[in-house]
């Protein structure tokens, strides 16, 4: 028993005295110490450590000082003191556990004090010093982050089976109408998300501007255009910091500004008390309207700059959300499932022209009535429609070479072209002339108003001519062959201006863009499935390439927005929407069973309507208004997508 309670009591005596062990170990480490002993110790043998280890152990057995005094006092007073042996005992144990600890000190606590972080050093009583940290470090891994985002956000590459041409599927032999029995379409993945990103990015923004002085365009200066000026910053980086709400702070107000915010609160309140009711709950708080705007005060407290609180107090702009399900499905029966084809288009009179097995049908977007226009007999085929700018005449290509032009109201042929000896896949209006490309290589112009066939004639295709798209002054007509070669044809020369061979595919996918002259997109086939641009006036270097993964099958760049669409075939099937000059894709949107083979937009420009191999026509709302279609014309002419039924 009396083992056990020494034991017990030297485990007390020995934990306290540890803990009192351990600071003054701790101040004898101290580089002050250190320099002490070296410098001489008076007589003093060992280190600081030894040497209180050996005047801890004498306290214990020796019995002067410390926690033994009340003992000593108390044997010494009454004799021979049954806790003795006690007494005794514990000392015994605690100098034991005391020489265990001391060996373990050694051994550990002196490494991990010498390696233990530096404290931080305090530049005055509250604000920490910043000197000697490296935040390029850590901003170079937020960089890291950032690329890391955006080079996952790209598409991923697919590969499918080669040739872009494929037959025809099991078309159905029912002749009909197209009739809206399909159903909608049933979206399969959820909307892109950036919002982690554009925290990241702004909290990086942050950090640039308050440690390391980067300068970037506040809100009211540059817009959204604007990019942060800096290694590091890009106007995308930039945009979307200045539009995410992540890490939003409400600056402190000094009392000055106080006192003028409830002065201009108060005039407010007397001046609008006579046009809106009166609050009826006293005890309701209600936050103000309106956001105050950050004061560049001397007796503000917030550490945030004037530039900082501009850009997080910014509103954020809404991002635009693409509906990934078709708001109307039409049936198509008798589609073809061909590549070479062009087999729907949409006039400027909201009139969407499809082409089905020998026949032309018209179906009425404000009307939602199918009517048929023309018949190109039983032996021939239609293989592309165009209509013309003023939406009043359509012009059929066929396979056997024949170009007809169509009275759209009514329903009377207005005159024939002959010239091509094989189909007409391609055709393209500009004013006047009319721009038809054929399998026997060559490219065509007619015109209404001549009494000839055709006024020109392009060579310097070597196979069949799968894209013809004129630009946007009509100056320039674009054409792309199975030859896998892009030429640039100008209307005073019958010699191309420019040739580009850099695509490993057929090229069908043409598009001017509206926006920038001379800017040119075009897309290739199975084998290449890389959407590229052009500054036709700047040779034959392409600005830019994006790999989408799949075989690209049309082009529309959006007059309303710098945006634009593309249809894609093997193997993916999808239908993106990207942004320019970033090339990030937008929205993703699939449906369709088969290759989207056609494209075609409203005249609004906020409506495409695909339509592909499963026999289906897909109408997708995917641009947003123009400012010139919403100030403008006439319902009939420029309809919104309520008007299409």
């Amino acid at each position: 028993m009396a083992l056990a309670a020494g034991w017990g009591w030297g485990c007390v005596k020995s934990s306290m005295l540890h803990q009192s062990y351990e600071k003054r170990l701790r101040r004898s480490m101290s580089p002050k110490r250190r320099r002490r002993s070296a410098g001489g110790g008076g007589g003093r043998t060992g280190s600081p450590s030894e040497r209180l280890l050996r005047n801890t152990k004498r306290r214990l057995l020796g019995g002067a000082g410390g926690l033994d005094d009340s003992l000593a006092s108390t044997s010494s007073a009454g004799g021979a003191s049954p806790n003795a042996s006690l007494d005794s005992t514990a000392s015994a144990t605690a100098a034991a556990l005391l020489e265990t600890s001391f060996a373990r000190s050694e051994r550990f606590g002196s490494a991990a004090l010498e390696n233990r972080a530096p404290s931080p050093v305090y530049a005055d009583r509250y604000i920490p010093s910043r000197a000697g940290t490296n935040y390029s470090l850590g901003l170079s891994l937020l960089d890291a982050m950032d690329d890391e985002n955006e080079a996952g956000s790209a598409p991923g590459d697919g590969a499918g089976p080669s040739g872009d041409a494929a037959p025809g599927a099991g078309a159905a032999a029912v002749p009909g109408n197209m009739q809206g029995g399909r159903g909608r379409a049933s979206s399969t993945a959820s909307d892109a998300s950036v919002t982690g990103d554009a925290g990241a990015t702004t909290y990086s923004t942050v950090l640039r501007s308050e440690l390391l002085a980067f300068a970037y365009s506040s809100p009211g200066e540059g817009g959204e255009g604007h990019a942060m000026r800096g290694a590091g910053g890009s106007p995308h980086r930039a945009a979307v910091a200045m539009a995410s709400p992540s890490l939003v702070t409400s600056p402190r107000k000094s009392p000055g500004a106080m006192r003028s915010r409830r002065g201009r609160d108060a005039g407010a309140g007397v001046a609008g008390a006579a046009s809106s009711p009166a609050r009826r709950n006293l005890f309701q708080y209600a936050p103000p309207a309106e956001t105050q705007a950050p004061v560049d005060s001397p007796y503000s407290l917030t550490p945030v700059g004037i530039q900082t609180q501009r850009l997080l107090l910014s509103p954020r702009k809404a991002p635009r959300k693409i509906s990934r399900v078709p708001f109307k499905v039409l049936d198509a029966p008798r589609l073809k499932d061909d590549f070479y084809y062009n087999l729907i288009d949409w006039s400027a009179l909201n009139m969407l022209a499809v082409g089905l097995g020998s026949c032309v049908y018209l179906w009425s977007a404000c009307t939602s009535k199918v009517f048929k226009l023309c018949d190109v007999g039983p032996n021939d085929t239609v293989a592309s429609v165009t209509w013309v700018p003023d939406g009043k005449h359509l012009a059929v290509g066929t396979v056997q070479g024949k170009v007809e032009v169509w009275d759209a109201a009514k329903r009377s042929l207005v005159r024939t072209f002959a010239g091509h000896r094989d189909r007409v896949g391609t055709m393209a209006w500009s004013t006047t002339v009319l721009a038809t490309g054929s399998r026997d290589r060559q490219i065509l112009q007619h015109d209404l108003r001549a009494a000839d066939s055709h006024v020109g004639r392009f060579y310097g295709h070597n196979q069949e001519v799968c894209g013809l798209r004129w630009s946007p002054d009509e100056q320039h007509l674009a054409s792309g062959g199975n030859d896998n070669r892009l030429l640039v044809w100008s209307v005073s020369s019958t010699l191309p201006v420019l040739k580009i061979t850099a695509h490993k595919a057929a090229i069908k996918a043409i598009a001017w863009s509206p926006h920038q002259s001379d800017l040119l997109a075009t897309g290739g086939g199975t084998a290449d499935r890389c959407i590229k641009f052009w500054n036709i006036a700047g040779g034959t270097t392409p600005l830019s390439i994006v790999d989408t993964g799949s075989q690209v099958c049309n082009l529309h760049w959006s007059r309303n927005v710098n945006e634009l669409v593309s249809t894609h075939g093997y193997s993916q099937n999808q239908i993106v929407v990207w942004s320019y000059p970033s090339m990030r894709p937008l929205s993703t949107l699939t449906g369709h069973t088969y290759r989207v083979l056609y494209l075609a937009v409203s005249p609004d420009g906020q409506t495409v309507a695909t339509g592909a191999g499963d026999e289906t026509l897909r109408f997708w709302n995917v641009f947003p208004s123009g400012a010139s279609s919403s100030s403008s014309g006439s319902p009939a002419l420029h309809p919104s997508r309520s008007d299409i039924r």
